[in-house]
């Protein structure tokens, strides 16, 4: 039964045909750096001019326990006292913690205010709580923390001639105050670009055009559709000319008779950007190797001339233009010869950009015998190989048949890219119907698994594709579409179970629900579901809602590890940037005797890394908010 549930939509009701949009543009921002000294004077109540590090990205500032930084793209500025803020062991047990809605208002308004940051297109939102729980193994005993309070302000511009008003949403416009014990302000987060309406304003694609088009590209019948209409503001790391109205999806969708969630996903609201289709090759085709294949792309919209750029996910960049011909190698694994995902990148003169897909495959004119010229292979780490600690292994899915998602290359490669810069040796990249169920399951799971060759051969390993609370999902048939965490035994060492030693400290399950704090599914907490599967690894991060489909979050999560930061900063900072209403979340590994400290892991040569904690006797579990919740 499809349920929809729609916000604001255009000005004062439904959208109608003729109905025109605002666009607005971005102004350029300039960071100077005395202005990020002067704000560390008054937020770290300093008597001398502190010391100003920088990135190509970022100005910052440390004093102790307490971080600046200013983001030289949009301005942004990003602050916290890390001896309070996301601190496992700030209970917030003052008297004054935490205070009632009103109170905390007040102060995180006269704080904004007092740096000339209120902004009256920045109303009160809503107030969320940063909570931290402990599982003890032994006693089978929970306790849970709030350790901070939230206070966000969201924003609305005018989108039409009557002066109506869209909500903004997106991880670029965003205000937290962050409150702990006796009214503190512990940290904050400010993303706003400044804009200006364009002359021209743009036709508006119905809700009922745009469904459609959202129908289309899931590839299946939505159980349950929420729809939004708002302005989107994208991260502050990404470069943005232009601020446009978009219909924003979340809901669920029917997969082998079970309701999940889908990760968000965007339409233009517009004509001003562009659409994109692959015409031809038909989606499921098949070819015999060294045929020669037509590609055609129709786009509409947006402001030509396009650029084109046509990829596959083994044969690497293939055209670009709106048309040509090639042909294509046989890609195959372990001498199962497997399709082609064909993804095309469509972009206009303003940069606005849409991307297709189809997949394809080549088939061999000859037994494969040897592995001929041209496929594309895969190379693996080894078991417990602890002599090189700077491993990485990565899976990403875009190519799903129904949901497809369009970044997930980039965000799995643009986190390998980044580790293999600071000497890391990249042990594999499967993807799409080349990312295996298999590789993530114990040898001695229900029909085997081969996670001692693949996730548990290398020590930090990232998987960005659809999840759930219980799994997450993938697209070959080669196995099960689904690997559940129940199947976990990772980073043995030593003291583990024979023929299950392992080498993973650290895995990013960038996927919807992976680290739900209760799954009504099952009736069960995150601590039952993930039990088990730290067999010395330290570290599962992920979400406790849903998340968007982001390019750029596995880069920024890297950088900021090898700044120093600890992974579990590094990650929750990595979450604030690329989200708007979603909720990050780590779940990570102790043991009392002798004594670990998972909490301090950095990156190998970044800083301090405990050993494994195995066997386990406490698991931690914290989820924050990255932003205001719709």
């Amino acid at each position: 039964m499809l349920a929809i549930s729609v916000g604001l939509i255009g000005c004062e009701g439904e959208v109608e045909p003729e109905l025109e949009f605002m666009i607005y543009e971005v102004n350029p921002v300039t960071v100077l750096p005395a202005d990020v000294q002067n704000l560390a004077l008054t937020l770290f109540a300093l008597n001398e001019t502190p010391a100003l590090n920088q990135t190509p990205e970022l100005y910052y500032i440390d004093v102790g326990s307490l971080h600046l930084e200013c983001c030289k793209n949009s301005g942004s500025i990003w602050y916290a006292d890390f001896s309070k803020l996301y601190c496992e062991q700030c209970k917030g047990d003052g008297d004054e913690f935490p205070p009632d809605e009103e109170t905390a208002v007040v102060i995180a308004e006269g704080f904004l205010s007092d740096l000339g940051l209120l902004l009256v297109e920045f109303p009160f939102h809503d107030i969320f709580f940063g909570q931290c729980a402990v599982f003890n193994t032994g006693t089978n005993q929970t306790e849970t923390t709030i350790c901070h309070l939230d206070v966000m302000f969201s924003s609305r511009l005018p989108s039409c001639e009557q002066q109506e008003t869209l909500p903004v949403y997106g991880p670029g416009a965003k205000i937290r105050v962050s409150i702990g014990d006796n009214e503190e302000i512990i940290g904050f987060h400010y993303v706003w670009r400044e804009v200006e309406p364009l002359e021209t304003t743009y036709p508006a694609i119905t809700q009922d055009e745009a469904i459609e088009i959202f129908k289309e590209n899931l590839g299946g019948e939505p159980e349950e559709l929420e729809v939004k209409l708002g302005y989107y503001a994208e991260s502050e790391f990404i470069e943005q000319d232009f601020l446009q109205p978009y219909y924003i999806f979340d809901g669920t969708v029917m997969i082998e008779e079970e309701e999940v969630p889908f990760k968000t996903q965007l339409i233009p609201a517009t004509t001003f950007s562009p659409t994109a289709t692959i015409v031809s090759p038909d989606n499921g085709a098949e070819f015999s190797e060294g045929t020669i294949i037509n590609f055609t792309a129709s786009v509409s919209g947006g402001e030509p001339p396009y650029d084109y750029t046509w990829e596959s996910n083994i044969d690497g960049v293939i055209g670009t233009g709106a048309s040509f011909s090639s042909n294509l190698s046989v890609g195959q694994r372990d001498g199962r010869v497997l399709p082609h995902t064909i993804k095309l990148n469509v972009k206009d003169q303003n940069d606005n950009q849409s991307i297709d897909l189809v997949s394809i495959k080549v088939t061999p004119s000859s037994p494969m015998g040897s592995v001929p010229e041209g496929i594309q292979t895969l190379s693996t780490g080894s078991p417990a190989d602890d002599t090189n600690d700077k491993e990485v292994g990565i899976e990403w899915v875009n190519d799903y048949t129904v949901n497809p998602l369009y970044n997930n290359d980039l965000n799995a490669r643009g986190f390998r890219d980044e580790l293999v810069a600071d000497g890391w040796y990249p042990s594999f990249d499967c993807y799409d119907w080349w990312a295996w169920e298999e590789d993530f399951k114990f040898r001695n799971a229900p029909e085997g698994g081969t996670d001692f060759e693949w996730i548990d051969a290398v020590d930090f390993a990232f998987f960005s594709g659809h999840g759930y609370s219980i799994y997450i999902r993938f697209e070959s048939s080669v196995d099960d579409y689904k690997f559940y965490f129940e199947d976990a035994r990772w980073g043995g060492d030593a003291e583990g179970t024979p023929g299950e030693e392992g080498d993973l400290e650290w895995i990013v399950l960038d996927s919807c629900l992976a680290l739900k704090w209760y799954s009504w599914h099952t009736s069960s907490y995150v601590f039952d579901r993930w039990d088990q599967a730290f067999d010395g690894l330290h570290y599962v991060l992920g979400f406790d809602t849903e998340c968007g489909d982001d390019s750029d979050r596995g880069r920024i999560f890297a950088q900021y590890m090898k700044q120093g930061w600890t992974i579990r900063l590094a990650w929750i900072r990595a979450t604030q940037a690329t989200e708007y209403w979603a909720w990050g979340a780590y779940l990570r590994a102790e043991r009392f005797n002798p004594l670990t400290n998972t909490y301090e892991d950095h990156l190998p040569d970044h800083g301090y890394i405990s050993p494994d904690p195995y066997p386990v006797d406490c698991l931690v579990y914290c989820r924050w908010p990255c932003g205001p919740d719709d």
